[in-house]
């Protein structure tokens, strides 16, 4: 029997063939699917929890601590006209950005004299960004606007990030891949994380010795600045070492650092002239 169909039988063959093909219970050929797409997490899915605005500072610390978020304190009085601004502004939706990344807590300098004065509040709005340690990192007074706050809340987020906090915080052996992350850590100018990198690497001579010299000599400007504040906890012969003038930091300096911390020459008090 021969199988060579006629041009208009082929047409109505394969007409007849989609149609029972479109019919049957499982998935047409695989050319014909949509390409799969992947699956969202939930981080892409869904905006951070919009927290808002709270009046009680141990629920903000409650808070900070279950979502993870730095705190950002707000001192006002119900006299202070600035302050009623701020509050307006803070009800726009450009606002939203910061609820949904910092626990915002308004104290009112009146009621709560004693936090006020802790935190040494000479004039109203104040701000005040704490970690979930409760410490301190950055004070602003005055309001120039939200965009101006938002601006200054994020050259600070970093600093003050839970997880950069853990990170310099925990107590876990150290070894010479996390020192050379405090190093680069270094490059942060922000007062309150450069404070905590240099504690800790100057807790660990041992490890962070010869780190700490070799970004002396190549680090970045801020890096150097890191370094030489280190060396100078480690009372480390730095007499006439600016790494604002490079050519200080010479090559017979270096050496110098380098074997006062390997133990030669531990009595001396100064470099060269």
């Amino acid at each position: 029997m021969s199988f060579f169909l006629a041009p208009v039988s082929n047409r109505l063959f394969g007409i007849c063939l989609a149609l029972l093909i479109e019919n049957l219970p499982f998935p047409g050929p695989a050319f014909a699917q949509e390409p799969d797409q992947p699956e969202r997490t939930e981080s892409e899915s869904k905006n951070p929890e919009l927290v808002p605005l709270l009046h009680d500072y141990d629920e903000a610390i409650e808070v900070a601590k279950k979502l993870d978020r730095p705190i950002l304190i707000v001192l006002g009085a119900e006299w202070c006209a600035p302050c009623k601004q701020l509050e307006k502004e803070l009800e726009l939706p450009t606002a939203e950005v910061l609820f949904r990344r910092w626990v915002v807590v308004k104290i009112d300098i009146d009621e709560e004299v004693a936090l006020a004065k802790e935190w040494q509040v000479n004039s109203v709005p104040a701000f005040r960004i704490l970690g979930i340690d409760q410490e301190v990192y950055a004070s602003n007074e005055g309001f120039g606007g939200l965009k101006k706050l938002v601006a200054w809340l994020e050259e600070n987020f970093e600093a003050v990030n839970p997880k950069t906090q853990r990170f310099l915080r925990e107590d876990k052996p150290v070894d010479s891949e996390i020192v050379m992350e405090w190093i680069r850590m270094l490059r942060d100018k922000r007062p309150s994380s450069r404070k905590l990198v240099i504690e800790r690497l100057s807790k660990n001579k041992d490890l962070s010795a010869r780190p700490v010299i070799e970004t002396l000599a190549a680090g970045n400007l801020s890096q150097k600045l890191g370094a030489l504040e280190i060396l100078e906890k480690w009372s480390a012969p730095i007499a006439g070492l600016d790494p604002w003038e490079p050519y200080t930091i010479s090559k017979e300096r270096l050496e110098l650092l380098s074997r006062w911390l390997s133990g030669v020459g531990q009595s001396l008090s100064a470099g060269p002239d």
